[in-house]
């Protein structure tokens, strides 16, 4: 009897060290006649993303995943590539907009790269203003390149230009189950559809649970389930999937993730943990919480003109003054100078007008902590974590990298500034296209004095102080900075619309001694004498105690 032992191969070699290598061995018995060899085989363990070397570095991944998936047959695309099959990302080919970003209908041959069979495609590009980004788009490469079965939706390649990331799918026909259950006037499916489609469904969960390397996908809803034209279902958006157990151990431990009302206990602890140990006036009051059962509840003190986003945005609201704005804007700054100035930073992570509580008198204070998070200690200048947040409040850089840190707030707070200002929201897909992301359409008027009455909020009708809306606008432009390193402090936002509000109360004391001292001619009083009605009109209180005094005599 021979034995061999084959040469190992190691998954640097395969992923060109992006990756740490993680083998294992088995022994394999081939019997040719009455001879018999036993040889050492590699085994490949499927990649994860805990087994690249730096997830968060856009440009030392993209080297990597270059070479790292040509076995596995994923094609690496070009941003003008993908131009050409969407015809430049034009609306009409638009199949809709999810998480990630929007999604676009294409068409690849081998025109378009050598190869490349014939096939309509779904082209799925970033919004690098939406809350997911570079982690979640690599988290569907390394799944998805990997995975392949019947029931999950094939990739088919990816791009990487400077901040684009855009993944290419085959194109499923009939969209998500969500449209073709809940979409306004759409056709009832038949029971026998309905029971297909949750069929595919389990396959797909089924394959991932029982896979070598079992996998936990985290985010399973009717709009991350894509039916073909014969309503066979594939799983879709691998974003939040996580590896699962593995030996011995029966689960595993991550942050609170997936979609309110499909995922238990959406961020609850996380509320009761940070606003049971904070206490501030500028931070909504937790009173209790209740646990019975499935039953999850927490109990706050009442807020009576409930939140900033219902105050500036409901219909037919009333427009808040100017001072009002502003006294908003400095109450809720306090409550985030003292989360970041605490002796354990917090970093808030999701700052937005609906989160932004008022009471009686427009004190404002912060809620909703469920996606807070500690922020670094020591020598460490970020946390990183998975990107969560809203929709055109996340910072940039946030977006891209996952590296969350207080300066992640800061641009948050930049942006509920900009919205005070201009009474728009910070995303409104009905605006004008160029106009639908306030940050990018307001942005470079913030610092034109001349350009400034374009974009403040034409309900206030000019009464503001122009030196304060230069100001707050200048304050507003330097929180939304693309640097970070070159945003300001919370606490230096702070002394800032100190200063606003200072000046603003000497003018408005100001007026009001000069209104006193110079009243308009007004009807200070009726007097009935007999059956003569007489009204009395005075120019100012010196003449009107006089007038009072010659009545008392008889006058």
């Amino acid at each position: 009897m021979a034995v061999t032992k084959n040469k190992k191969t190691s998954l640097t070699s395969l992923f060109l060290g992006c990756y740490r290598t993680k083998n294992a061995s088995r022994y394999e018995v081939e019997e040719r006649g009455n001879a018999m060899k036993i040889r050492t085989c590699q085994v490949i363990k499927r990649l994860s993303l805990s087994d690249i070397s730096d997830p968060s570095s856009p440009m030392s991944v993209m080297d990597d995943l270059s070479n790292s998936f040509t076995s596995q047959k994923l094609r690496m695309f070009t941003l003008s590539e993908l131009r050409v099959i969407t015809h430049n990302f034009s609306r009409s080919n638009m199949l809709g907009e999810g998480g990630f970003g929007p999604v676009y209908k294409g068409f690849i041959d081998d025109k378009v790269k050598p190869g490349l069979e014939a096939q309509p495609v779904a082209v799925k590009a970033l919004d690098l203003h939406g809350h997911q980004g570079h982690r979640e788009w690599l988290a569907e490469i390394i799944f998805l390149g990997q995975l392949s079965n019947k029931h999950l939706v094939k990739l088919i390649g990816f791009c990487c230009e400077e901040e684009q990331r855009v993944l290419v799918y085959e194109y499923m026909p009939r969209g998500s189950l969500e449209n073709q259950l809940f979409r306004r006037n759409s056709v009832a499916m038949a029971w026998g559809i309905r029971m297909k489609i949750a069929l595919g469904a389990a396959k797909g969960l089924a394959f991932l649970h029982e896979a070598e390397k079992p996998v936990i996908y985290r985010d399973f809803k009717t709009s991350n389930i894509l039916l073909d034209c014969n309503y066979n279902a594939k799983l879709s958006d691998f974003g939040l999937a996580k590896d699962g157990p593995e030996g011995e151990h029966t689960h595993v431990t991550t942050r609170v993730m997936g979609t309110q009302g499909y995922a238990f206990l959406f961020n609850l602890k996380a509320e009761i943990i940070f606003l049971g140990q904070l206490s501030n006036k500028h931070l909504v009051k937790l009173i209790g919480f209740c646990c019975e059962e499935e039953q999850r509840v927490l109990v706050y003190e009442y807020m009576p003109r409930g939140s900033l986003e219902n105050q500036l945005f409901r219909r037919n609201s009333v427009a808040m003054a100017w001072g009002i704005r502003m006294k908003i804007a400095l109450g809720a700054a306090k409550g985030l100078a003292f989360l970041h100035e605490a002796e354990k930073p917090v970093i808030y992570r999701d700052f937005k007008t609906s989160n932004i509580l008022l009471d009686c008198n427009y004190n404002a204070k912060l809620s909703d902590f469920g996606l807070a998070k500690d922020g670094p200690e020591g020598e460490h200048t970020h946390v990183t974590t998975r990107v969560m947040g809203t929709q055109g409040y996340a910072a940039p850089e946030y977006i891209m990298t996952g590296h969350l840190t207080t300066m992640n707030d800061v641009y948050s707070f930049g942006v509920v500034l900009l919205e005070l200002i201009t009474g728009k929201r910070s995303v409104d897909t009905t605006r004008a296209r160029r106009e639908q992301s306030l940050v990018e359409w307001a942005r470079p008027m913030l610092r034109d004095q001349r350009k400034l009455d374009r974009i403040i909020d034409p309900r206030l009708e000019c009464q503001y102080k122009t030196e304060a809306a230069q100001a707050a606008a200048a304050l507003a432009f330097k929180c939304l900075r693309q640097n970070p390193k070159y945003r300001p402090t919370m606490s230096y936002v702070v002394k800032v619309l100190e200063s606003i509000q200072e000046v603003e109360t000497k003018e408005r004391n100001s007026n009001n001694k000069e209104t006193k001292k110079f009243v308009d001619k007004r009807i200070i009083r009726h007097h009935r004498k007999g059956q003569k009605r007489v009204n009395i009109a005075y120019s100012d209180s010196l003449l009107y105690k006089e007038s009072r005094a010659k009545q008392n005599n008889g006058v």
